[in-house]
């Protein structure tokens, strides 16, 4: 997370009170910021005016001071093809600014020397050792690491409340998510988007290919079944909701449909043969448990080795296979009841609907004639 601002010392306090509530989360490890505070320094601050009056260049003073306390290289010393660079400083005991302030003398223009006291003063104070900027503003990162049964997720979704309503940013102040945290924002963001984009897509393909918005609501029955599957497949293995595991989930999408439409369109042919609905429900419903089982054991039986995970790189994916393996055998389950129990209901709405808009049309129709 960085915390951006231009106050740096209310960036660090604000800093160092997110650390002490972070380190209070279960399953965060290792929190730390970026900020070191600085040492203490002795600064001499300049009076403009009286400098301007009295002759004074910061700048020359500035120098003369740094001479003073660090030394000077006024040549180098060249032997066998090497350079060695000479310092030249004064003694330990007048180098001490801090004690030695006030007999301290600067140059002004005419090179008169000048009392440091008359142009400026000394102050005790707190350098920082490092300042980093980002978009032209100071930012201070607090970073953790994951613990044993830590979760991104879960920690992200603390981390939002604590900043939302215990602690809250200063004005001036704005924090924001980055490195994993931020990825896996922009993760599942883009990941709900493609699963709501899969679910659209579907709908539209069923609706025109039965030339009903109704109908293809019975084949999507199947959608939640199999995500809520997955989603405590995943629960009982321990796994996480990863770019893995949500690959998965759309594959699913897919894949589980499939055996709803072969319930439904046969359904629908012996309904076309003037088959009563109970009796085409229940024979529909014998016909395609065969080839409904087969296809799922078949699909689940692939995705086997990569749920497994033997090796290291395949235990990276092991989510994925988890999940598409619950969500298939949860769907398939409750897809054999639901679907036809559904279906008697659903298609009874298509009818009543058909005839309302039949209707409409009728009094549309006689309204133009006359």
């Amino acid at each position: 997370m960085f915390l951006v601002g231009d106050d740096l010392d209310l960036l660090s306090k604000y800093a160092n009170s997110l650390v002490l509530r972070f380190e209070k989360i279960p399953g965060l490890v290792d929190v730390t910021t970026n900020f070191r505070s600085g040492k203490p320094e002795y600064h001499v601050v300049f009076d403009r005016e009286k400098s301007e009056k009295l002759g004074v260049s910061t700048i020359q003073a500035g120098l003369e001071l740094r001479a003073r306390t660090e030394g000077v290289e006024p040549a180098i010393y060249r032997k066998d093809g090497i350079e060695y660079k000479i310092r030249v400083k004064l003694e330990a005991a007048s180098q001490d600014l801090r004690k030695l302030f006030g007999s301290t003398d600067v140059p002004n223009q005419n090179f008169n020397m000048i009392p440091l006291s008359k142009v400026a003063k000394g102050e005790e104070s707190l350098g920082f050792s490092q300042i980093n900027r980002q978009n032209k503003g100071r930012f201070i990162a607090i970073t953790g690491n994951l613990g044993p049964q830590g979760q991104l997720g879960d920690i992200t979704s603390v981390i939002e409340g604590i900043i939302k309503t215990e602690l809250k940013p200063p004005a001036g102040v704005a924090a924001r998510f980055e490195g994993q945290a931020q990825d896996f924002i922009d993760l599942r963001v883009n990941m709900t988007m493609a699963l709501g984009l899969a679910i659209v897509f579907i709908f539209l393909v069923l609706a025109s290919l039965y030339e009903s918005f109704i109908t293809p609501l019975t084949i999507l029955l199947a959608l939640p079944m199999a995500v809520s599957g997955a989603l405590v497949g995943l629960l009982i293995f321990g796994k996480t909701i990863d770019i893995f595991s949500i690959i998965g989930l759309i594959l699913l999408l897919g894949v589980v449909a499939k055996n709803s439409i072969l319930l439904v369109d046969y359904t629908l042919q012996l309904l076309a043969q003037n088959l009563p609905m109970n009796e085409a429900i229940l024979k529909a419903s014998r016909t395609r448990l065969r080839p409904i089982l087969m296809t799922s054991l078949a699909l689940m039986a692939g995705t086997l080795p990569i749920a497994i995970g033997i090796t290291e790189l395949g235990s990276q994916r092991q989510s994925m296979g988890i999940a598409i393996i619950s969500g298939v055998l949860s769907s398939t389950l409750l897809t054999l009841i639901v679907v036809p129990a559904a279906f008697e209901y659903i298609d009874r709405f298509r009818i009543f609907v058909n005839r309302v808009f039949a209707r409409l049309q009728q009094t549309n129709s006689k309204g133009q004639g006359v």
